[in-house]
């Protein structure tokens, strides 16, 4: 009787999974990033495929881990796009650009993120020094040498 009740279990936690994984398949994402890299398979060294937008609607072919296969839904710029999608560049709400702008400092400071000192320091109009953090962001490491990188160090490539 318990190893019955313990099967009815499994199997239930397995077909709510399998409903709720295929319940995914076709749904409608949009990029929710100004650029989303489009992978040939999934991980963040596969090959390029190409480039969501800020807005593009996709939809979901299927899900694995971080990553999301998609296709290019209703986009004229790309209409015969798809590949893999970092999960996190994905949102199930419709993003727009608003009609208010931000300036070009006030993302700057947002992308470099804000904790309380730094909000009272920017609020009292002080001059804050970011050139360190702009030069590290300036570098660009090209995938496959970093990828080369991580191999030669037998470190972990991530998911």
């Amino acid at each position: 009787m318990k190893n019955t009740t313990v099967l009815i279990t499994v199997l239930s936690l397995l077909l709510a999974f399998g409903l709720h994984a295929q319940s995914q398949q076709g749904k409608i994402m949009y990029v929710a990033v100004k650029e989303a890299a489009v992978k040939a398979s999934s991980g963040a060294f596969a090959e390029d495929a190409g480039v969501f937008s800020f807005g593009d609607s996709v939809q979901v072919i299927q899900e694995k881990g971080k990553w999301v296969e998609v296709q290019a839904h209703n986009n004229t710029r790309t209409p015969n796009l798809k590949g893999w999608v970092a999960a996190g560049s994905l949102s199930s709400r419709r993003v727009v650009a608003g009609n208010r702008s931000a300036s070009t400092g006030e993302l700057a400071l947002a992308g470099k993120g804000f904790s309380p000192e730094v909000e009272r320091a920017y609020s009292r109009g002080e001059k804050l020094d970011y050139r360190d953090i702009d030069a590290m962001e300036a570098v660009n490491i090209p995938g496959k040498e970093l990828l080369r990188f991580l191999t030669e160090g037998h470190l972990s490539l991530g998911d």
